[in-house]
């Protein structure tokens, strides 16, 4: 298991098109879903796909667009660089964008 350091956590203000649609990541934490992230200075996109976890603080609700959520990656070699103020990102799958999303806080 990695530690708090290794595994940065950022909160992040998520906008989607539509109804709330990322898939649950399969945790005992019903409010965690999965997303793969393009952050918007990423040289790697298309090489490399990471995968981002997403966790509500509260059910998503049907006319609702926007979300604060916290964002962070599992694996260790991740590129954790990315979570920092400010940074625009995509959630993904496959070809289509879920949501937009950028960092507001890094969190602990």
């Amino acid at each position: 298991m990695t530690n708090d350091i290794e595994n940065p956590k950022a909160l992040a203000e998520i906008a989607t098109p539509g109804t709330w649609n990322l898939s649950p990541a399969g945790t005992a934490n019903p409010l965690r879903y999965w997303s793969h992230v393009h952050f918007e200075d990423d040289a790697n996109w298309g090489k490399e796909h990471w995968t981002l976890f997403v966790e509500l603080d509260r059910a998503p609700e049907p006319h609702q667009r926007i979300y604060l959520a916290k964002i962070f990656f599992m694996a260790p070699t991740a590129p954790h660089h990315f979570l920092r103020v400010g940074h625009k990102f995509a959630l993904r799958v496959g070809p289509m964008v879920k949501a937009q999303g950028v960092i507001k806080e890094l969190v602990e």
